[in-house]
């Protein structure tokens, strides 16, 4: 399987996409597996996966506006989770986490000026990096606008563990009106908090890039700003943590654009069913609250195949699986049984919002198989050997029709060998609906060899239908097996330029006969 064969299966599946709180949220904080730990009552769990994303959630948790809240599935099932008294439930409950591990000194330089949200946010990701980071803010704790909230909702107490906490990562406190600038200072590269009031006014005049966070003026970055007049400490977060990765890839000469696409945005192409879902109300206790979380993901394939059930994976997984199949040059094939195990119904494409299909995907890699001789021989032998004796002299053959050949009834190999009563009635039928002018072709469509991936075998059949036909004229053929109709409706026109459309069914023509159409 080629590599851009494999991303354009991957791309249909999405499994992997974020859950809708998740991708609303602009620190990209993983509210599925917070509210997994919070309803077993982990709380310690919890407050670490808050951590990888929040680098202070004693603050941050107790403030967030929580715009995840807003995305939540749950709102059309008794209301959204209440996520942002989830998060206060659990600094409440868990135990501090200790402060990060740094990689190893970089010997580059920054600097970071406001004490809000942002700034905060901005020193602790560069200090993570390596970074020698100098804060300049003014008093004696940091905290920007912070320091006009009350006592009982944010204490001064955390914001004076919070620069405690950077101090020990390796950050440098200065004191005193030190202007922003960079060259002449030690330092190769600036950050200034807007969410500082001492600082809001820095930004006018300038243009601020929304993606690196870059000013006018080279290497010195800015944000903290409020979006569409509103305040928001989720957003001022998400800044200085962007900000600082600008800031890293400046430091380092790399590009400040690449590759960060996914890191902006707020939507996700997650499909959750909702039918089964019930209605339930909101909890006062945060566990029970937790548990009405339905930790979002699609699965619907999954939940509904039974083959994509029993090998407890989702699409997307088995793509990469079968790619890496292929690229096996010695040992076993693990993934071979898998793929002859798809019974190829459609069933995952029919359910699928994006259309992926297993069906594609493994008989294509069945074709692969058969060309590299590694398909086991024993697979579909069985099928192939029916194959053939349903195209032999002795089951297989053509009979115009009595006055011409108008169409031409293909019953399959299926009908005409387990039921012939039946098949011959029907044809008796038929004749009557075209007046001695249907044709009757027996054989098989070819359906082992197309299920199995032998390509060579599926011509040679299609080839034997196409030469029946062309002897009677080309006349219309009326099909009664679903295989043979799917077989001939993708494989004709690929093969032979016959134009879709061109076969009847058992349906059509009965159709024919009550309308006189």
């Amino acid at each position: 399987m080629e590599k851009e064969v494999l991303k354009s299966f991957e791309q249909r599946c999405i499994q992997e996409e974020l859950p809708y709180c998740q991708a609303a949220c602009p620190l990209k904080v993983d509210g599925r597996s917070f509210c997994a730990a919070m309803a077993e009552g982990r709380f310690d769990e919890a407050r670490r996966v808050l951590s990888r994303s929040m680098a202070f959630p004693d603050i941050l948790g107790r403030i967030c506006d929580h715009p995840c809240e807003d995305a939540c599935v749950m709102s059309k099932r008794g209301g959204a989770v209440a996520l942002g008294k989830l998060e206060r439930a659990c600094l409440e409950r868990s135990e501090e986490s200790r402060p990060p591990l740094c990689l190893p000194s970089t010997g580059m330089k920054a600097a970071v000026f406001g004490g809000g949200l942002s700034s905060l946010f901005c020193a602790f990701e560069l200090l993570k990096k390596g970074h020698r980071v100098f804060l300049c803010f003014v008093g004696e704790v940091p905290g920007g606008r912070l320091l006009g909230l009350p006592e009982e909702i944010l204490p001064r107490k955390i914001l004076g563990k919070t620069l405690a906490t950077l101090e020990a990562m390796g950050a440098t406190r200065l004191h005193g009106d030190i202007p922003v600038e960079i060259g002449s200072r030690e330092w190769a590269v600036a950050y200034v908090g807007v969410d500082d009031p001492r600082w809001e006014d820095f930004v006018s005049g300038k243009e601020i890039d929304p993606l690196t966070y870059e000013t006018t003026s080279p290497g010195v970055f800015a944000g903290g700003y409020a979006r569409e007049g509103k305040v928001s400490p989720v957003w001022e977060s998400a800044d200085g943590k962007r900000a600082a990765n600008s800031m890293d890839r400046f430091l380092q000469g790399a590009s400040l654009t690449s590759g960060r696409e996914k890191e902006t945005t707020l939507e996700t192409r997650l499909f959750t069913p909702l039918e089964t879902v019930p209605c339930l109300p909101p909890r006062d206790d945060p566990v029970g609250e937790a548990k009405r979380c339905i930790l979002c993901e699609c699965r619907y394939c999954v939940r509904e195949c039974s083959f994509l059930e029993k090998y407890k994976r989702y699409p997307k997984a088995y793509a990469r699986e079968i790619y890496n199949n292929f690229a096996i040059v010695k040992g076993v094939h693990q993934a071979n049984r898998m793929i002859n195990s798809c019974a190829l119904c459609g069933l995952c494409e029919a359910l699928c919002p994006n259309d992926f299909s297993m069906a594609d995907l493994c008989r294509s890699s069945r074709e692969e198989m058969v060309e590299k001789g590694i398909m086991p021989p024993s697979v579909h032998e069985f099928a192939l050997l029916d194959m053939d004796h349903a195209n032999s002299p002795r089951a297989a053959g053509l009979r115009p029709g009595e006055e011409g050949t108008k169409a031409l009834f293909f019953p399959g190999c299926q009908l005409a060998g387990t039921m012939p009563e039946h098949t011959d009635r029907l044809f008796e039928h038929l004749k009557g609906v075209y007046q001695g002018e249907l044709g009757l072709l027996l054989g098989c469509c070819g359906a082992p060899a197309w299920w199995s991936g032998r390509k060579t075998s599926l011509e040679k059949v299609l080839g034997r239908v196409e030469g029946a036909l062309r002897s009677v004229g080309n006349p219309p053929l009326i099909l009664a097996c679903s295989s043979c109709n799917e077989v001939f409706r993708i494989s004709f026109p690929m093969l032979n330029g016959y134009p879709s459309g061109r076969f009847s069914s058992i349906k059509d023509s009965h159709r024919r006969d009550n309308h006189g159409t």
